[in-house]
C-alpha cells in the first residue's frame, strides 16, 4: 500500500463541497464535524478546517499523526501556532484569497447602514404619502465621506480600490506597508472606519475606549476582521450613548455566542459571514490544496 492510500484527511462539514474532490487525490477523505475531534479525527494526517475549529493544545494533544493543518481562511488565530510548531504539525491557509469577498461585504454594508432606500421601499408599498416619504429621504454621497483604513493588506486594498471608485477620500494607517500614509489616529478620525488586521497581541483590543474617544460622532466603524480587535464592552458604551454613530460587526470576540453587541438598535450584526462568496469560499479551498501538495512534496523530497 503506498503513502497516498494509507493517509486519512479530514475536512470539515462546512469546507466548500469542491474540497473533497480535491482532497480525495491525496489521500482517504472523511468529512465530518470537526470541531471535537471524534476517533476517526484523531487519527487524520492532514485536517482541513475553517475558523470555527479552534485548535489548541488540548486539541492537538488528541491528534496523535497529524502531519498539516489546512485552515481556508485568511487569519490562524484559531490555531495554536506555537504548539504545532513544536510538534513539527505544518499550517497552511489561504491568506487573502478572499479579499475580494470581504471588501464587497465592506461596501454593501456600508450602503446600506448610510442608506434608507429599503426602508423608503417598505413605506410606499405599506401606503405611505408619496410626497411625505420623497421629502423626507435626503442621502449622504459616499464621495463625501473619508475613509479610514487600519490595515492595508490584500482586503484593505481591495477596499481601497472600491472605496476609490465611490469617490470616498482614504487615509490608511498599516506599520508594515510603506503606502499606507497616516498615522492610527488619523485614520480614526474618519467618517467611516474599516478594520484588516490579523490579531496578535499587538492589535488585541487596540479599539479601545481611548480609540474610540478619538472617533467623531457620525464614525461608523466596521469589523470583518477579528472580533477581538475590539473591545466590546467600551464598544458597547460608546453605542449606547451615542459617542459614535453605528458599528458594522461580522466578528465578535466571543463566537459563536450571542454579544449584548446585537442587541443595540445602531449596530449591524452578522455571523463573520463577510468572505463567504461561492468565489472565495472555492479560492480559498484551492489555495490550502495547493500549499498542502507543497508541503507534502517538500517532505518526499
Amino acid at each position: 500500500m503506498n503513502e497516498k492510500n494509507k493517509r486519512l484527511i479530514v475536512i470539515d462539514s462546512t469546507m466548500h463541497p469542491e474540497a473533497k474532490e480535491l482532497f480525495q487525490k491525496l489521500g482517504n477523505v472523511v468529512v465530518t464535524d470537526t470541531t471535537k475531534p471524534d476517533e476517526k479525527t484523531k487519527q487524520a494526517q492532514i485536517i482541513v478546517i475553517r475558523t470555527k475549529t479552534k485548535i489548541d493544545r488540548e486539541y492537538l494533544a488528541k491528534m496523535k499523526k497529524l502531519q498539516i493543518i489546512a485552515t481556508a481562511t485568511s487569519g490562524v488565530d484559531h490555531i495554536d501556532m506555537k504548539t504545532a510548531e513544536q510538534k513539527g504539525i505544518k499550517v497552511v491557509s489561504a491568506r487573502g484569497q478572499n479579499a475580494d469577498a470581504v471588501a464587497d461585504y465592506v461596501m454593501r454594508t456600508l450602503l446600506y447602514a448610510t442608506d434608507d432606500i429599503l426602508y423608503t421601499s417598505e413605506l410606499l408599498k405599506k401606503g405611505g404619502d408619496f410626497t411625505t416619504i420623497k421629502k423626507n429621504n435626503v442621502r449622504k454621497e459616499l464621495r463625501s465621506l473619508t475613509l479610514g483604513i487600519v490595515g492595508l493588506g490584500r482586503i484593505g486594498q481591495a477596499v481601497a480600490a472600491r472605496a476609490n471608485a465611490f469617490g470616498m477620500k482614504i487615509k490608511a494607517f498599516d506599520p508594515y506597508n510603506k503606502d499606507a500614509k497616516n498615522t492610527i489616529d488619523e485614520a480614526l478620525s474618519c467618517d467611516v472606519i474599516t478594520l484588516h488586521c490579523e490579531l496578535t497581541d499587538e492589535t488585541k483590543y487596540m479599539i479601545n475606549e481611548k480609540k474610540l474617544a478619538l472617533m467623531k460622532k457620525n464614525t461608523i466603524l466596521i469589523n470583518a476582521s477579528r472580533g477581538a480587535l475590539i473591545d466590546e464592552d467600551a464598544l458597547y458604551n460608546a453605542l449606547l450613548h451615542k459617542e459614535i454613530k453605528a458599528a458594522i460587526l461580522d466578528v465578535f470576540t466571543d463566537e459563536p455566542k450571542p454579544s449584548k453587541l446585537y442587541k443595540l438598535e445602531n449596530t449591524i450584526c452578522t455571523p463573520h459571514i463577510a468572505g463567504n462568496s461561492e468565489e472565495g469560499l472555492l479560492q480559498c479551498v484551492k489555495t490550502v490544496f495547493d500549499e498542502t501538495v507543497k508541503v507534502l512534496e517538500e517532505r518526499i523530497n
